[in-house]
């Protein structure tokens, strides 16, 4: 787990506490083995903590997240919003100074950004948690908040959040267009194999180097979890 505590702040003093019960600690060759952590690839993910230690650590994790690093980074929301646990509110101030918060959204997490290879093509990894409390992730192009942000929203309702009525939308636009999450992630925008890893429309199997990489696309694709026909394949 070196190549996690490597990346976290006060990773080097936590890694360090948790080896000095080991008989062969060493000081010196664990700062060694940090340093080579940091900058022989990208932190440990799921796929090779399940591969490696098999499945206990990850049994009944709810997040879908392609590394536990991302567990740890901090979500900083944009000036004026506030999340709570039925969603995010937006702080309004009346002209006597009076200060109360409107209900925007149900809760809705911005994991990351993404862009592509080029530094082009930016957006956002969302979560949006539905009524019956189910996760589901989407990568958000952010060409998809132009003008109204319409088509945003209908990928995001679909997804089931809940988005207050008359300001609601404008306000949701002002938070994803403004957030700005430390994560980065590699967005590709077909199924294939990039970077070392075969990325489907949910998920991606294989062990790469440096950053995750996901599907980015308008709408979420759901083809590939419909039940059909193997023989017609």
């Amino acid at each position: 787990m070196l190549s996690i505590l490597s990346r976290c702040q006060n990773g080097y003093n936590i890694a360090h506490e948790w080896s000095a019960g080991h008989k062969k600690y060493n000081p010196t060759e664990t700062d060694l083995k940090l340093q080579q952590a940091l900058a022989k690839a990208g932190p440990r993910t799921c796929d090779d903590i399940k591969a490696n230690f098999g499945n206990t650590y990850c049994q009944g994790c709810p997040e879908r997240v392609k590394s536990p690093i991302v567990l740890g980074r901090e979500e900083i929301l944009p000036t004026g919003f506030l999340a709570k646990p039925d969603g995010i509110y937006y702080r309004v101030e009346d002209s006597q100074g009076n200060v109360s918060w409107d209900w925007v959204c149900s809760p809705l997490r911005v994991l990351a950004l993404t862009r592509n290879g080029d530094g082009r093509e930016w957006g956002r990894l969302i979560v949006v948690t539905d009524p019956d409390g189910r996760t589901h992730q989407w990568a958000m192009p952010m060409e998809l908040l132009a003008g109204s942000g319409e088509e945003c929203r209908r990928v995001l309702l679909s997804m089931g959040l809940r988005i207050a009525p008359n300001k609601g939308p404008v306000r949701l636009n002002m938070l994803l267009s403004s957030c700005r999450p430390l994560g980065r992630v590699r967005c590709v925008d077909r199924i294939g194999w990039h970077n070392g890893q075969f990325v489907l429309p949910d998920e991606a199997f294989g062990h790469g180097y440096g950053e995750s990489v996901i599907l980015q696309s308008e709408q979420m694709d759901k083809r590939l979890s419909e039940p059909r026909d193997i023989t017609a394949l």
